[in-house]
């Protein structure tokens, strides 16, 4: 058969390419959030900075015997150098913010995109993380044990760390993360002796070694596996489904990934009762995420595209790919 006999082959993969592309069309502005262009830089200043600062305070504390004996114009220029890293640090983060937020949505877009890609997501691990510090920390400086505080907060960071590396798939995030959390249960045992030296030795090692790593290395891509040529295509039966991958791929092509009820039923074209039924199956699957509320007294049901539900939509869109590469190569 002539190639120029299948239109509709070469329509099909213009469509699958096009919701290919919405599907990642904000994975460039994720990583730009987590991993700026100068990331690496960044940390290797920041840790240096503490390295330094800490480092110092500490081989002070040896030589004059305590914190409060240091002469108070070495530890406010300590200090103030701390800060100004900080802060000039933040900024640059933030400028990194900016720009990535004005690719998507505009200059006021860095709230909107911090709340979607960092609260939201992990807004458990923070509260949780969060209570738990506090609390353990409140204990401590009650019995007399304050600098253990540094060993929990540095836990707790390691633990946030982990959970982010874990969110974008990135090795080195995973690495740092676990270093916060073993260095930070050892330092448990020396803390009270040398305060300035875990804070020199654990986060800021932590951040040369993110300054030296690769953080554009992912450490896999969270999509299922594709068929291997000769055994046919494997393709998933929820999403193969007419009005079920028609819902898929409206919310892939949607502003942040959702919609509400009341616009899928509308520009689908599907009755309520149908709509419920398809969006329960892939609530079921894990696909979509449902939230009802109110707006104005009124119920208001938003829908979601899940990051599992991503990663099906795009493992079935290569397998739809694949299948229609054969057909044509085989015509």
């Amino acid at each position: 058969m002539d190639i120029n006999e299948m239109p509709d082959l070469e329509h099909i993969l213009k469509d699958i390419r096009a919701i290919k592309t919405a599907l990642h069309r904000h994975d460039h502005v994720i990583r730009q959030i987590l991993l700026p262009k100068y990331f690496g830089l960044m940390s290797a200043y920041y840790g240096g900075a503490m390295l330094f600062v800490f480092g110092l305070f500490q081989g002070f504390i040896v030589y004059y015997g305590a914190y409060d004996r240091i002469p108070s114009v070495v530890r406010y220029l300590l200090w103030a150098f701390f800060a100004f890293a900080t802060v000039s640090g933040g900024v640059i983060k933030l400028v990194s913010l900016t720009r990535a937020s004005r690719e998507l949505s505009g200059p006021t877009g860095v709230f909107s995109l911090m709340r979607e890609f960092f609260i939201l997501p992990l807004r458990h691990v923070y509260i949780g993380a969060a209570i738990g510090a506090l609390l353990v920390s409140l204990y401590l400086i009650q019995t007399g044990l304050a600098m253990l505080v540094i060993s929990v907060v540095v836990l707790m960071v390691g633990i946030i760390w982990n959970q982010l590396g874990e969110y974008i798939k990135s090795r080195s995030y995973l690495v740092v993360g676990y270093w916060l959390i073993v260095s930070a249960g050892l330092s448990f045992f020396f803390v009270q002796a040398y305060p300035f030296a875990v804070l020199a030795l654990s986060p800021s090692l932590g951040f040369l070694y993110s300054a030296s790593s690769d953080f554009g290395k992912v450490t896999r891509t969270g999509r299922p596996p594709m068929s291997k040529p000769g055994q046919g295509p494997r393709l998933d039966k929820v999403i193969h489904e007419r009005s079920r991958l028609m819902i898929l791929t409206y919310l892939a092509s949607a502003d942040n990934l959702r919609a509400a009820f009341t616009e899928l039923r509308d520009q689908l074209g599907f009755t309520a009762g149908n709509l419920s039924i398809q969006l329960k199956n892939l609530e079921d699957a894990g696909f979509v995420r449902i939230e009802k509320s109110f707006v104005d007294n009124k119920p208001f049901t938003d829908v979601a595209l899940t990051k599992a539900g991503e990663a099906a939509l795009q493992a079935y869109l290569d397998e739809m790919e694949q299948l229609i590469m054969a057909l044509k190569n085989r015509s």
